[in-house]
């Protein structure tokens, strides 16, 4: 579980397979012992090929078998609607930024600020101190980590792998399209991630580069954590059953031909993966996704209704601070929520209205 918050995942595992192994004897090499890990993917992502396991708890499969029950050819309807409603034409990548810089500033200043003033002994150690301050650096640390695309990398080394390689040249290009970042100071972060050393580097300041990382790789899992899982996938409700841990909220489904591709690439690389369409962190079950997907099927008969009870439940909203509450976004979740987990039997309607307040209270917090 949340294999993401260790500092060395591959050695942990490496160990935890070398000290069963007495247990279970010798066959099978690294990957002896069935091991399967909370590992979340993000889109195209996919496991690392070193770790000894084999394979996740299945999220990836779950978000592959629901995108294939959405309709593709309703999907950019569903866009159309999302802003006619909500007057937002944010994609959710964008929704994903704002959420983790928030979360940096709410919940994680203090981690934030102590690696910035790690990463400004560093740039005093090159020379740099004198054109960056503590506060450039933060900020340029902050920017480059909500921009980043998966929860962490895995160096762990003074090698970066080309994988690790792209997903941070992703991050320090996105972070440069905001022009208020210093860029001197995305430069030095961006060779301090990279462990771009200079020529003149001892193995202690590579030493000290390579313990910075790994304190900002354990530190970034938990910002996506909470940026994503637990605040962006409430904050955007163009279609709710794709709001799911490691699923893409902006999706346009997936096609049957790349349903068997990945599935495919799964049995090639990881044939013994767990496959599941559930798991202890899901959002909604697979019989409210299910409902849900629908409405990409009939998407004007979705906005004839949408508008519709907007229109009856606006004399029923309150006004917070001048602003009528519920807000479009919140309105959305909560007819989504309702048509995915209506009772089919009347005697657990009571019992249902409590429970939808209760998750809606968690929803709008």
């Amino acid at each position: 579980d949340h294999i993401d918050g260790l500092s060395d995942p591959v050695q942990y595992l490496s160990r935890l397979q070398r000290d069963i192994a007495p247990e279970v004897g010798e066959a099978g090499g690294p990957r002896r012992f069935y091991i399967v890990v909370e590992k979340i993917l993000s889109r195209d992502e996919v496991l690392p090929p070193d770790w000894p396991i084999l394979g996740t708890t299945g999220y990836d499969f779950a978000n592959m078998l629901n995108a294939l029950f959405v309709d593709g050819k309703g999907t950019g309807a569903l866009d159309e609607i999302y802003f006619r409603f909500t007057g937002s034409q944010a994609a959710f990548s964008d929704v994903v930024y704002e959420k983790k810089k928030q979360v940096i500033v709410e919940l994680f200043p203090g981690e934030v600020r102590a690696l910035g003033r790690y990463l400004a002994g560093l740039a005093h150690q090159e020379n740099v101190a004198v054109k960056l301050s503590a506060e450039e650096l933060t900020e340029a640390l902050s920017e480059v980590t909500a921009c980043l695309p998966v929860y962490r990398t895995y160096t762990r080394t003074l090698e970066v792998t080309p994988r690790d390689q792209g997903y941070l040249k992703h991050a320090v290009a996105e972070a440069r399209r905001h022009r208020e970042i210093d860029t001197a100071a995305i430069d030095f972060l961006q060779r301090i991630l990279t462990l771009d050393f200079p020529h003149h580097a001892t193995a202690e300041q590579k030493e000290t580069w390579l313990q910075f990382v790994l304190r900002w790789q354990q530190l970034t899992g938990a910002i996506m954590a909470k940026g994503f899982e637990d605040t962006a996938l409430y904050g955007y409700s163009r279609l709710l059953s794709l709001n799911e841990v490691g699923g893409d909220p902006g999706s346009s489904g997936l096609s049957a031909s790349d349903f068997h591709r990945l599935n495919l690439a799964r049995l090639k690389h990881w044939p013994y993966t767990m496959n599941a369409t559930s798991t202890h962190d899901t959002k909604r079950s697979q019989d409210i996704r299910a409902r849900i997907n629908v409405l990409s099927e009939i998407p004007e008969e979705w906005e004839a209704h949408l508008t519709q009870w907007r229109q009856w439940n606006a004399p029923k909203k309150t006004r917070v601070n001048g602003i009528p509450v519920p807000e479009p976004n919140i309105e959305m979740l909560i007819y989504q929520t309702l048509i995915g987990a209506w009772p089919l039997d009347e005697k657990e309607v009571p019992g249902f209205k409590e429970r939808l307040k209760a998750y809606l209270v968690k929803a709008v917090r």
